[in-house]
């Protein structure tokens, strides 16, 4: 599961680096992904994926999520089961790369607060 997130990491990265409208738009990014992963939809498709008038797919889940959490709409017992499972190994993959608190390192799962800087965007 880490190798997955790493590769999508390095993906999202990817993306970031070469179009500025992926720093700028969830939309976007996630349809170039969606996209290198072999979803390839028309001009018009992609028309109607970046309109304002869609849900973004990580908003869906997330109501979804808190719905079920509250007892609402239960996924089946193996869903349930499944789910619960890919939490449990990711809490201990996350647990065993997690930094030691005495080396400053970069860390995709580091929690700590940080100053946002706006980039300087001189000359570009």
């Amino acid at each position: 599961m880490i190798e997955k997130i790493k590769e999508i990491k390095s993906t999202v990265e990817h993306f970031l680096k070469n179009y500025q409208l992926a720093r700028n738009s969830d939309k976007f990014l996630i349809m170039k992904i969606w996209e290198k992963q072999g979803l390839i939809l028309s001009p018009e498709q992609q028309d109607i994926f970046m309109s304002k008038n869609l849900a973004c797919a990580e908003s869906i889940r997330r109501t979804r999520q808190k719905l079920q959490e509250g007892g609402k709409y239960p996924a089946n017992d193996k869903i349930w089961l499944e789910r619960h499972k890919k939490e449990d190994d990711m809490r201990q993959q996350i647990q065993s790369v997690k930094p030691k608190p005495e080396k400053a390192q970069e860390s995709m799962f580091d929690n700590t607060p940080q100053k946002i800087t706006k980039p300087n965007l001189k000359g570009v």
